[in-house]
């Protein structure tokens, strides 16, 4: 991945933090949820960052297909955000 597609990344990652910041329900929470989900995915896939974080997202992934409710979605919330906060880091 060049520096142009970095800094986009990264300045994505910032606004989906935002957005996540002002999340206040539940229904809310899954949507943002599902969108960093697939965002994370493509950057897992597209950047070189350590192994260890995609196979989390990779384990998130799994996870998330198998939940059937909103509320066990928002039970992944935190662990998502730290991912994205990890990946913002290493995006920087």
């Amino acid at each position: 991945m060049d520096q142009i597609g970095r800094i986009r990344f990264k300045n994505l990652i910032d606004a989906l933090l935002n957005f996540c910041d002002d999340a206040s329900t539940d229904e809310d929470r899954a949507v943002l949820l599902r969108i960093g989900i697939v965002v994370l995915n493509k950057l897992r896939i597209h950047t070189n960052v350590d192994p260890n974080m995609g196979y989390d997202v990779r384990e998130l992934t799994t996870r998330m297909g198998a939940c059937t409710s909103t509320e066990l979605l928002v039970f992944m919330w935190d662990e998502t955000i730290e991912l994205l906060q990890g990946y913002r880091e290493e995006l920087a």
